[in-house]
């Protein structure tokens, strides 16, 4: 499978999650910043039966929508639920004529006379935003244009790129088919400047009455094309002779698009029947996906969500630390206590090598929590042997030489915390490859209380570290991670630490294969600049949890 390289695309930063619906003059519903109350499990069940029997169409631009909003109800992946989603020729049509109950839309349906005639009104809202951006090849020493001068570009008016600071080339300006999303955008944002005739290539004779079709942008140095935001990140992610031009000087990204101040931003809605009932599974569904969890089901879907994501991550996750108070006269030391010596485990020798089994832990004082400790090592063994043929078969699917490593178990010792972390790895069988993690599972227990923590439990208490941590997150998965360049292979920005997360240690947050942006399944460090925020810092020398088989030993922190 083909890495991908930098991605130009930025990170999102969302507007206020929409609750409370009030009606403008067209119809249409606006929001207030409060909160729609998080899906309790037993009304997130109830939507994952309903949904089977609500009737939903739209635009196929919003089919990735859609399945993003499947998938986080039913508790199936993505490319599953895209399987499932279909779309009909005139969506608008159907839901007049009662054929559907809800459609997903990039344009607004404006009241027809048809929908008159049938005693038909809409109400629509927002549920996800949109932007229109323009792409440039990156050896183009354009940077920026207007959108006049981007008017005057695909009306024909400009046709050399001296004209607008640039070379003394033609330009060579693609446009979409006239049924696509970004047609329809481009259109809207054209206004009553018409649209020059699309450069297009010649089709098989044997489609006889068809001159050509729409030419596909080819990223030559002259070229311009554009593109919706949200596709974007499928089409150019892996890119790096792309780049998006500043428009009215604000550059494209989910920060500038977020906070409305990139000029051409539009949204997606969904629309139904005024006249639904209240109380009807199709107004519970759009409320589902003005709440929190159904925001984050939208930005999981590569879309904007209409939501502020300071806001939003703090109600995902505890966003305040729940360990103990921070001593008033603490301060960071530089060192820290480790132990060593035990994690055993036995040798297996097989056909395929040596091979590594029955991991455990001895020389707790503590045995009934040794003995929890064990259970936990010895089920998640269980578990990742019985996926090794899963893995395998995975992991050759996407690279040719791939592959797979003895089971990774590893455990860390600090302070009188301990976390254990086990996963199969695998690689793309090369020198430099990463080792990626299919299904990671993660604990960490003080040993001091006998207690398995939360995340917020790491964290002294009342500590404000979920933005710290997600900032870290975002910036460290948007920098080359080896001497080629490379970043991590992800299918859509991350955002932020999902709802579910439970994979973690003190120092590292592990993502699974196959889960959420993850193609392949990676550990990213978190911790270098936050250790202050952090309980596991205090020096305490666990004399009294390790009986005298384990060392013990007083390390140095080593920055870098």
């Amino acid at each position: 499978m083909k890495r991908f390289f930098a991605c130009f695309l930025f990170l999102i930063m969302m507007l206020t999650v929409f609750s409370g619906c009030e009606r403008n003059s067209d119809g249409e519903n606006t929001s207030d910043t409060s909160f729609v109350p998080e899906t309790d499990t037993e009304q997130k069940n109830n939507l994952q039966e309903q949904l089977q029997n609500i009737r939903i169409d739209g635009s196929a631009s919003t089919v990735t929508l859609e399945a993003g909003i499947r998938a986080a109800l039913p508790g199936i992946s993505q490319g599953e639920t895209e399987k499932q989603v279909s779309r009909t020729d005139d969506s608008f049509r159907n839901l007049i004529e009662n054929k559907c109950d809800i459609i997903f839309t990039d344009s607004t349906p404006l009241q027809s006379d048809y929908a008159s005639s049938k005693g038909f009104e809409v109400e629509t809202f927002k549920i996800a935003m949109e932007g229109l951006v323009f792409i440039v090849n990156k050896d183009n020493p354009i940077e920026k244009l207007t959108q006049q001068q981007i008017k005057d570009i695909y009306s024909g008016k400009i046709t050399n790129w001296k004209d607008v600071g640039g070379s003394d080339a033609e330009i060579i300006a693609y446009q979409h088919k006239p049924a696509s999303v970004s047609q329809n955008y481009m259109t809207t944002f054209m206004g009553d400047t018409p649209l020059m005739k699309a450069k297009t290539v010649a089709l098989p004779a044997e489609l006889e009455g068809l001159e050509g079709a729409v030419a596909s942008y080819d990223n030559g140095i002259n070229s311009i094309g554009y593109c919706v935001y949200s596709y974007a990140a499928e089409m150019y992610a892996g890119a790096n002779n792309v780049k998006f031009i500043k428009i009215d000087d604000i550059q494209p990204s989910k920060d500038t698009m977020a906070d409305a101040s990139y000029p051409l931003i539009s949204y997606s809605y969904a629309v139904i029947n005024k006249n639904t009932p209240e109380d009807s599974p199709i107004r519970a569904l759009i409320d589902w996906i003005l709440s929190t969890p159904g925001q984050k089901a939208v930005a999981d879907s590569g879309y904007i969500p209409v939501s502020n994501l300071n806001t939003l991550e703090q109600t995902i996750l505890n966003t305040r630390g729940t360990g103990p108070e921070k001593p008033a006269d603490f301060k960071m030391p530089s060192t820290y206590y480790s132990a060593i010596s035990y994690l055993k485990y036995d040798e297996k020798k097989g056909d395929k090598g040596t091979e590594y089994y029955n991991y455990r832990i001895e020389g707790l004082k503590n045995k009934s929590l040794q003995k929890e400790i064990n259970s936990f090592i010895k089920q998640a063994e269980t578990n990742a042997n019985a996926q090794r043929s899963e893995v395998e078969d995975y992991a050759k699917s996407c690279f040719e030489s791939a592959h797979l490593h003895s089971l990774h178990v590893e455990s860390l010792c600090s302070n009188g915390y301990l976390y254990v972390v086990i996963s199969n790895t695998y690689d793309e069988g090369t020198d430099i490859s990463p080792n990626y993690y299919y299904r990671p599972v993660a604990a960490v227990w003080d040993l001091y209380t006998g207690k398995r923590l939360n995340f917020s439990d790491l964290f002294w208490k009342d500590e404000e570290f979920l933005p710290a941590v997600n900032t870290e997150i975002r910036k460290l998965l948007n920098i080359p991670y080896d001497i080629l360049g490379d970043t991590y292979e992800l299918k859509r920005d991350f955002w932020a630490l999902p709802e579910n997360f439970s994979t973690f240690t003190w120092n590292y947050i592990y993502f699974a294969s196959r889960e959420g942006v993850f193609t392949h399944g990676i550990c990213v460090e978190f911790a270098a600049q936050y250790r202050e925020m952090l309980v596991t810092s205090q020096l305490r020398d666990m004399k009294d949890i390790w009986e005298d088989t384990v060392s013990v030993n007083k390390e140095y922190y080593v920055y870098s």
